[in-house]
Formats: structure tokens, C-alpha cells, sequence
């Protein structure tokens, strides 16, 4: 009986050392992505449309303008975990202008002919009945690419947003046919 307890005593201590060892890397990582945070992006608001594409930002790209308001929980979901990382990602540096307007704001914005208009005329304009409703917009205001409106399934968004991207660079741009 002597020998089992030792044995046992022995598979007891190679268990929970493969154990600590199993959960040890999982717990390296969890501090590790703690201190590894992305680095802060802010997502602009557009309240002044004239400026914007006089600016020359929309000369060759698109505006992806992103139609949201704060009661809206997809509006979150879709400002974290898709524009945000396309705003780190340099890759969308020399293809899209990405901006937010906010429908809950009550004060009137600066339309692309430089005149104010009010919120909910500039949202009808462009169908934003919904939020998120996503356009894609050249430098004069037209539609470039069909709109995005709700969110139909999250696992596909990023790749309905990349393809308004390409369709309105092409249409705006024609080296990026």
C-alpha cells in the first residue's frame, strides 16, 4: 500500500504540474494583452462637408460616412470592432475619408455647398432612416457605391465595407480600377 500512495502521490504532483503548466501561458498572455493595448484612435465627426472636400482629402478617395446615434448598440459594435481598426490600418490611409455622424446632435451642419442644412434633411438625403446606415460619398456628395444599411450579419460587415471601399475608389478614382 505504501508503493500506490507513492505512486499516486507522484501522478498527483506530474497532474497538477501539467496543469499549471497548461494554464501558466494563458495567463502570461491575459497580462500580456493588457499591457500590449492598441493604440488609440479617434473617429471624427463630420459637421462641416464644404471644408471636407475642400480640403483635398476627397479628391482621390472616398468619404465612408457612417450614419449613428449613441442609443444604438450596433452603432458601438461596428465603430470598435471594424472602423476603428481600419482607421489603425494604414492600408486605408490612401483609400477612404472615414467618418461618424451623429443623428442625436441637434445642431445643423455645413452641407458640401457650404450651406446649413439640418440633420434630418442631410440623413434623408441619403436614406439614413436606420442606424448604422454606411454611404460612401465622392467630394461633391453623390453616392459612389450602394449603401450599407443595418447590420444584416456581423461576421460579413468588414467585408461589405471593403467592397463600398473598392467599388467607390474605382468609381472616384480610375487607377484603382
Amino acid at each position: 500500500m505504501t508503493k500506490l500512495c507513492r505512486t499516486s502521490g507522484k501522478r498527483y504532483w506530474a497532474l497538477a504540474l501539467l496543469l499549471c503548466l497548461g494554464w501558466l501561458p494563458g495567463g502570461i498572455q491575459a497580462a500580456s494583452d493588457d499591457d500590449d493595448e492598441l493604440p488609440p484612435v479617434e473617429l471624427l465627426e463630420a459637421r462641416d462637408f464644404a471644408a471636407l472636400a475642400g480640403s483635398g482629402k476627397l479628391d482621390r478617395r472616398p468619404l465612408l460616412l457612417a450614419f449613428v446615434a449613441d442609443y444604438c448598440h450596433f452603432c458601438k459594435t461596428i465603430e470598435e470592432e471594424y472602423l476603428k481598426p481600419m482607421l489603425r490600418n494604414r492600408d486605408y490611409d490612401d483609400k477612404v475619408v472615414i467618418r461618424l455622424f451623429r443623428l442625436d446632435t441637434p445642431e445643423p451642419v455645413t452641407d458640401f455647398d457650404g450651406k446649413q442644412v439640418a440633420v434630418d434633411e442631410f440623413a434623408a438625403r441619403y436614406g439614413a432612416k436606420l442606424t448604422p446606415t454606411v454611404v460612401f460619398l465622392d467630394g461633391k456628395g453623390r453616392e459612389a457605391a450602394p449603401k450599407i444599411v443595418g447590420v444584416t450579419n456581423i461576421e460579413y460587415y468588414g467585408g461589405f465595407l471593403d467592397d463600398g471601399i473598392d467599388n467607390a475608389l474605382g468609381k472616384i478614382s480610375p487607377r484603382h480600377r
